[in-house]
């Protein structure tokens, strides 16, 4: 799918900006995979996510945050990379 593959030829450069943004704020940012619900004895720890990064902020009292990229891909952009609806 045309908007699935705009997603991820971007989202590199997506995170990078978001990391320089970021950058004054002594945030981590990290690659990760799957993040499981709270260990056991964890009420659902069947439950997980797939996010695009982990974050970690030292000045937070909960540290650990995802960070899940969004880059719309409209009509407009599908013309310009020659997909049609």
């Amino acid at each position: 799918m045309a908007s699935t593959r705009h997603g991820k030829q971007n989202e590199k450069e997506v995170r990078s900006h978001y990391v320089k943004k970021m950058q004054n704020k002594n945030l981590i940012v990290y690659d990760t995979s799957l993040v499981a619900a709270t260990p056991p004895p964890s009420p659902n720890p069947y439950l997980g996510a797939t996010a695009d990064a982990k974050v970690f902020d030292p000045m937070s009292a909960s540290p650990f945050r995802s960070l899940e990229i969004k880059f719309p891909y409209t009509s407009v952009e599908q013309s310009h990379h020659g997909s049609s609806m």
